[in-house]
């Protein structure tokens, strides 16, 4: 059984036993697998670094991009960024699609560290 589901634009994440497996188009690397992977018709993982080494907990897939929040807290971000929905730094018009999980710099008013909690994935924004 799944621990977490995500269903996006035309894409789907699983997350389970705290890997990530995708399946649906790829066209803005919103899989987050290796180049080449376009229409992924049954959940392929993704490789098992792709989150630094640590379990992720739970997964958010919005129109063209994805979400996932490890069990440490980081949140970490793939696909389309043209509209900025991923929150990298330098993430958006000009580099419009990040095909790997990138990790989110999460900081409070002051500069402090965060961890994510949880995710969740709009069309064209995250939270």
């Amino acid at each position: 059984a799944a621990d977490c589901l995500a269903a996006g634009g035309a894409h789907t994440l699983v997350a389970r036993d705290g890997a990530v497996h995708a399946c649906g188009r790829d066209s803005c690397g919103q899989l987050g697998l290796a180049a080449g992977a376009y229409d992924v018709c049954t959940p392929a993982p993704l490789p098992p670094t792709s989150f630094g080494g640590v379990a992720v907990r739970c997964v958010a897939a919005g129109a063209h991009h994805s979400l996932a929040v490890a069990a440490d807290g980081a949140l970490w971000a793939w696909g389309k960024a043209s509209d900025h929905q991923l929150g990298l730094a330098g993430g958006g018009v000009g580099d419009p699609t990040v095909a790997a999980p990138s990790r989110v710099n999460l900081v409070d008013a002051d500069g402090r560290p965060l961890g994510a909690a949880a995710c969740a994935a709009g069309a064209a924004h995250s939270l």
